[in-house]
């Protein structure tokens, strides 16, 4: 469940969220397309703090992808394989070393 701050879907349906060029270059590199990466951001099945790179950065996972986020400025700054996913493991999406961006 996400956390009550993270208001990941405007009321018209529109995300708020801001790519980085960074994020929607490693989407594709791992077969993501945006939409995919935006119905991650949408509904999440895991929701959680990454506070090594900032004080309002968080990992939002979900359908084998994960996302790193910057809740303050409504950023995406990378997306990856979801490790934590045994699905996405088995799928053979599952890349060691993936957790650098």
């Amino acid at each position: 469940m996400p956390a009550p701050h993270l208001a990941l879907v405007t009321d018209d349906g529109r995300t708020p969220w801001r790519f980085t060029h960074h994020a929607l270059v490693r989407a594709a590199q791992r077969g993501f397309a945006r939409d995919d990466v935006e119905a991650v951001l949408e509904r999440p099945t895991l929701t959680y703090p990454q506070r090594r790179y900032g004080p309002h950065r968080h990992i939002v996972a979900g359908a084998g992808i994960a996302v790193a986020v910057d809740t303050a400025t409504r950023t995406v700054i990378t997306v990856l394989f979801d490790q934590l996913d045994p699905a996405a493991a088995r799928a053979g999406t599952h890349h060691a070393g993936t957790a650098a961006a």
